[in-house]
């Protein structure tokens, strides 16, 4: 969980036995914890230090009682405590790893996570490498406004997002209007995860009149046993994508800005 290096190894414990067992059952572990020390440290200082019956009565109901009423009570504010600092850790977490115009990985989460599926292939499924931007996209902020561009950007990454679908896989914004995706998938589906993902840069309306569309360059790591990195990858899908905007501005749409 993140943030687990700030934490203390009591606070790691206590979180860890709240997730696995519940607030409730840490309470009841902990309080039994309490009670089980407070008579045993009691008992022991009477091996100690005799004390007459009535003494003893005393001390070991009073040792029994203080742990059932304060043990409770403290864990209970202790684990809310632990629980809202974890939580706020989380938050940083993904506040730090995420781009926070789309929600989708940024570019250092995004190199992380494709790294990581780039170097586990499943052999029964076929990874893809993708770069996506915006056509024109200096000329959408240019004709209709930064707030325009940003809404253009939002969409486009909500469509990504749904054209992954379930597979294994991790779409980032990798700067300005410039997003990587990686994905796994089963070779039988791979022919509808392309036609999703073109479909996800196919027009998006901007305000009433106009519209903006995005490309879509794709690769395969190799299969002749060479080690590509992910920049390698990413390269060539970005030659993919520079071709497949070539091919278009050869006979562009006349509804696209």
């Amino acid at each position: 969980m993140g943030g687990d290096q700030h934490q203390s190894r009591f606070q790691r414990g206590l979180l860890r036995l709240t997730l696995e067992r519940g607030a409730r059952w840490t309470i009841v572990i902990v309080t039994g914890a309490s009670l089980t020390v407070s008579l045993s440290m009691t008992s022991l200082s009477f091996l100690i230090f005799p004390a007459d019956r009535q003494t003893v009565i005393v001390s070991i109901a009073l040792a029994t009682i203080i742990p059932m009423i304060v043990a409770p009570l403290a864990t209970h504010v202790i684990v809310g405590l632990v629980l809202s600092v974890a939580s706020a850790n989380d938050e940083l977490q993904r506040l730090a790893t995420t781009d926070s115009l789309t929600g989708l990985a940024n570019r250092r989460r995004f190199f992380t996570a494709a790294a990581g599926i780039i170097a586990r292939p499943d052999p029964e499924t076929v990874t893809l490498v993708g770069m996506v931007d915006v056509d024109s996209f200096k000329l959408v902020n240019d004709r209709h406004g930064h707030a325009a561009g940003d809404a253009v950007l939002a969409t486009l990454a909500e469509r990504l997002r749904r054209a992954v679908g379930d597979n294994t896989s991790v779409v980032g914004r990798l700067g300005g209007d410039e997003f990587g995706i990686v994905l796994t998938a089963p070779e039988d589906a791979l022919v509808a995860v392309t036609d999703a993902l073109q479909q996800a840069c196919s027009d998006i309306e901007i305000g009433s009149s106009d519209l903006a569309r995005a490309t879509l360059g794709l690769c395969c790591p190799g299969g002749d046993g060479t080690n590509e990195s992910i920049d390698d990858l990413l390269a060539r899908a970005d030659a993919a994508l520079y071709a497949a905007k070539l091919a278009r501005r050869l006979n562009p749409p006349a509804s696209l800005v």
